[in-house]
């Protein structure tokens, strides 16, 4: 019962939540094609030397296998375009988030992260086929649908396998509670709907996306040999 009366008091108390690094809260809600704003973004990620090098070290790294190294946010731009960089800034400022002991899940954070990241990318590649969809939404639903684990696996004591275990050791499950914390930082109502029912198939174009990313990615072996390459590449530098 301890465990319970613990998570309830994170809920109802938003201290307890950490907030998003500033950077992303700018340029969270902003629209697509606001390329006006999105350079104002740009222009503060250039004066964060901390963000500046870690969005360097992660365009250049395996996940990206850019023809020639890019030693600029400019050189960034012209490559990638506006549009990734701000998906660049969401993956490694999440990433943080991860850092941290998931054994209980019998995951590390850095393979949980890695999912997350392979299931943004997977649910971004299929809402370009639907033209009325924001790319960036579905990227940062696929990005945080497992946030919720992040402010869980503090609480348990025992093995989880499924989010049933979740709910009987401290009351709720990772869907829940990821979609009270997107709620609280300020994340579009379609995103916080795609987390709460990424283990539920509803009538949401939106939430099927993320429905299927999710069970696609989890059985696609090639991102094993993605996440190896990867924490290599991230030990070595």
């Amino acid at each position: 019962m301890r465990k319970k009366n613990i998570i309830d008091e994170i809920l109802s108390d938003s201290k307890k939540i950490p907030a998003l690094p500033k950077t992303v809260f700018e340029i969270i809600n902003i629209d697509d094609n606001d390329y006006d704003s999105l350079k104002k973004v740009v222009n503060n990620i250039k004066k964060d030397q901390g963000l500046t090098a870690a969005l360097l070290r992660f365009v250049n790294s395996p996940l990206y296998a850019v023809p020639t190294r890019i030693d600029s946010i400019d050189r960034c731009i012209v490559l990638l375009g506006l549009n990734e960089i701000k998906r660049v800034v969401f993956s490694i400022s999440i990433k943080a988030f991860y850092e941290k002991d998931f054994y209980l899940y019998n995951e590390s954070g850095l393979r949980l992260w890695m999912h997350s990241y392979n299931v943004a990318n997977i649910s971004l590649r299929v809402g370009k086929s639907y033209k009325y969809l924001k790319n960036n939404s579905l990227f940062l639903a696929g990005l945080m649908h497992d946030i919720g684990k992040v402010f869980i696996v503090d609480y348990l004591y025992a093995p989880v396998k499924s989010y049933d275990d979740e709910k009987k050791q401290i009351g709720y499950t990772h869907m829940e509670i990821g979609a009270y914390i997107l709620k609280k930082w300020g994340v579009s109502e379609d995103v916080v709907q795609a987390v709460k029912n990424h283990h539920h198939i509803t009538d949401s174009i939106f939430n099927k996306i993320i429905y299927f990313a999710n069970k696609l990615e989890k059985s696609d072996n090639v991102n094993n040999k993605i996440y190896d390459i990867f924490k290599e590449y991230m030990n070595k530098y």
